[in-house]
């Protein structure tokens, strides 16, 4: 099946981290090491792999500003992700949804989030259970779509 037909695609929708140094940092200072590179730091609004046309949603301009208060990672899959709530977000993910598309992962639960690392260990999650969580605001540019890539890794 080929990623794109017209407006019709398996949607990847994205925010980019504009302050993302911040977030490593703490992540750096924590131990964990093997952090993604601020500049590729982004929030994963939506991973569907069923077709939808994207045409009907027009793409949010605008930037968020938000405030995590002991924001701790969890699991996705191999990764290690930071979950991210805010209302637009939020809409932005329940609209594709209600469009027919899918939140495909392993576990077949999603929240947004920002990856970390990926191919995360259990020794990676036992870094933040004893450590505060992820407290400080982030910046996130506006919304960004492209087709989902077959087989994609980091």
């Amino acid at each position: 099946m080929s990623d794109q037909i017209g407006t019709i695609i398996r949607p990847y929708v994205s925010r980019p981290l504009l302050n993302g140094q911040e977030l490593v940092n703490w992540a750096n200072g924590l131990g964990l090491e093997d952090v993604i590179a601020p500049e590729k730091m982004h929030v994963t609004v939506l991973y569907s792999k069923t077709p939808v046309d994207i045409s009907v949603i027009p793409l949010a301009r605008d930037a968020i500003s938000l405030r995590l208060h002991n924001a701790r990672p969890f699991r996705i899959s191999s990764a290690l992700g930071l979950p991210i709530e805010h209302p637009k977000i939020d809409e932005t993910h329940k609209r594709y949804l209600a469009i027919g598309a899918t939140h495909d992962y392993a576990n077949g639960v999603f929240r947004p989030h920002i990856t970390l690392r990926y191919d995360a260990s259990e020794k990676d999650l036992d870094v933040f259970s004893t450590t505060r969580g992820f407290t400080g605001s982030l910046e996130l540019g506006a919304e960004q779509i492209e087709p989902l890539r077959s087989g994609w890794r980091p």
